[in-house]
């Protein structure tokens, strides 16, 4: 009697349509936790308050952050003024600064630090938050609100909100990937989900890299950021997007491996055949 070794099993066919469910569902939720981590990371409060610093003090700085003769003629306004703390600006008179700041820090430093302090409050209070806090004239209030309204999205609670969505998000990110492993067949494990890695890392990646190189031209979208600016969100969208096209290709590269090496190690353990 002979014995046969036992058949493998068939594979159902659902196991495939499920698949591509889960791969497509993975796509646009992978995508959204990707960007999701970005703005949870960019609305942290340290790069939250000194990127809309950044965006405030280049508004009333028409010659750029560093620009020196402003702020030399603001220094010696400072000198000339009793107490230890001045205004630097007319129109926000509580808003004031050290002499001992104007004296030693630069002026990119020095604008960020006075800034900071307008769009600090705004992060941790909110718009009517920081307005009570500035000034107690309600008209006051409702004017510093309505001038400052774009800084009230870089707040805790935005940051919190784009947290929790994020963990949302990276959670149905990890349940999708296992399911597409699961419903997947042999290396197909490793590399659908490689692909999936792969196809959603271009587009933030090359949006990475616009800001971080943008055209010389000064055409770009978003030419009209200040290139501070511009660095922090393309630094952080590469990093992120390579950080998963590495993942993607080196679970190609896994998968590549599985399924040569036992054909290399076959063809390793076959003995050459003498020829008579």
């Amino acid at each position: 009697m002979i014995l046969h070794p036992p058949a493998k099993p068939v594979r159902p066919y659902w196991h495939v349509d499920l698949k591509w469910i889960c791969g497509i569902l993975l796509f646009f939720v992978l995508g959204a936790a990707l960007l999701l981590y970005n703005l949870n990371s960019l609305t942290e409060r340290d790069r939250a308050v000194t990127l809309s610093a950044t965006i405030v003090a280049s508004l009333f700085s028409k010659d750029g952050l560093d620009d020196e003769k402003s702020v030399a003629e603001f220094r010696q306004k400072a000198a000339a003024t009793p107490g230890e703390m001045v205004a630097p600006i007319e129109q926000f008179p509580w808003l004031t600064v050290s002499k001992q700041e104007v004296a030693t820090l630069s002026p990119r430093e020095l604008r960020l630090a006075i800034f900071s302090k307008i769009t600090g409050p705004i992060y941790d209070k909110g718009l009517k938050g920081a307005a009570a806090q500035f000034t107690n004239d309600p008209a006051e209030q409702e004017k510093f609100a309505k001038d400052a309204a774009l800084l009230g999205v870089l707040t805790k609670t935005t940051h919190q909100a784009v947290q929790r969505a994020f963990i949302v998000t990276a959670i149905l990110a990890l349940l999708l990937m296992a399911a597409v492993i699961y419903f997947s067949a042999g290396w197909g494990r490793a590399v659908s989900p490689a692909a999936l890695l792969l196809a959603v890392s271009p587009l933030g990646a090359l949006a990475g890299l616009l800001l971080l190189h943008p055209p010389s031209d000064g055409n770009a979208p978003l030419a009209a950021l200040p290139s501070s600016i511009a660095q922090e969100i393309g630094g952080s969208l590469s990093r992120s997007y390579l950080v998963a096209a590495i993942l993607g290709v080196i679970l190609l590269l896994t998968a590549l491996a599985s399924k040569l090496t036992p054909k290399f190690l076959r063809r390793r353990g076959q003995k050459p055949s003498k020829s008579k």
